[in-house]
């Protein structure tokens, strides 16, 4: 069909006195963002990362990341060892890492608590997630020398919860990727005497330095301390901004601090039964 239409405009063009060159294109009508190789959907953008993932179960291509591939298939219990033989899928790759340089990647989980997406280096666990996990960046620094860095996501002999997987992204080893911005909740609201806890997310997810300070523009109304929490002192409206450590970003949270609540006052009756007492000791229930 794009053969005759070409065909015809190049006739209703010359027709015109136009004279076009003949070219040779190719047009993807319904294409994808899906990654090619499992190189390229776990490495961040310009990182040339090699990952192997064998066994009955190996990682696979999904969109522009990976993703475990033991969904719906569980371990089971050896009563002969008296243990749990794990059903794994796992990827792995082996770096040279050069003095100061981190492994930093993006991960999301959806899963029972019980089984569990973990992080190894040289065999030894990091770091594992478990239930709803939804873009989490880990980012950690490295030691001289090569490593072997490994990802497992691990299924009991149980239940399964969720999608059952497990997605890694933009996995990096060299220097700290740089900040590049910091997202912050919009507006709180808080009674007087009353706190409330501030939402924030440096970008990117695996960004290396993701320390951050905040300040209230009117201390009268309200206060925040160093890890985002504020406190309501009068009413009032202020400002709270959040400033990153590495390249000083931004970004400002409205407060509105309201009238104080009155205590909440509980009233009630504690009772315990006796089971034993003896050589000093009692128990109770």
């Amino acid at each position: 069909m794009k053969k005759h239409v070409a065909a015809m405009l190049a006739v209703l063009l010359a027709f015109a006195g136009m004279v076009l060159p003949v070219r040779h294109f190719a047009a993807r009508i319904e294409g994808t963002s899906d990654a090619a190789s499992l190189d390229e959907a776990l490495n961040y953008p310009g990182d040339t990362l090699h990952f192997t993932s064998h066994g009955d179960y190996p990682w696979v291509v999904d969109g522009e990341r990976a993703k475990s591939s033991n969904q719906g298939v569980d371990g089971f219990y050896d009563g002969e060892s008296g243990t749990m033989v794990y059903c794994v899928s796992e990827v792995k790759t082996t770096v040279v890492a050069q003095e100061g340089d981190y492994i930093s990647f993006d991960v999301s989980v959806s899963s029972e608590e019980y089984d569990k997406f973990s992080f190894y280096i040289d065999g030894q666990r990091v770091e594992r997630w478990c239930g709803d996990v939804q873009g989490e960046g880990f980012c950690s620094e490295l030691t001289a020398g090569e490593h072997e860095l490994s990802w497992q996501y691990a299924k009991d002999s149980v239940v399964s919860g969720g999608e059952d997987t497990a997605w890694l992204d933009n996995v990096h080893v060299g220097a700290p990727i740089g900040v590049e911005g910091v997202e912050l909740t919009s507006n709180v609201s808080v009674p007087a005497c009353r706190k409330v806890q501030l939402e924030w997310t440096v970008l990117p997810l695996t960004a290396g330095n993701k320390n951050v300070s905040f300040s209230s523009d009117n201390t009268n109304v309200a206060t925040v301390d160093e890890k985002g929490f504020i406190r309501g002192i009068n009413e009032g409206t202020t400002k709270v901004t959040i400033c990153t450590e590495d390249g000083g970003f931004t970004a400002e949270c409205e407060v509105t601090v309201t009238a104080a609540q009155l205590p909440v006052q509980l009233f009630g009756v504690l009772a315990a039964e006796s089971l034993y007492y003896g050589s000093g000791a009692g128990y109770y229930r």
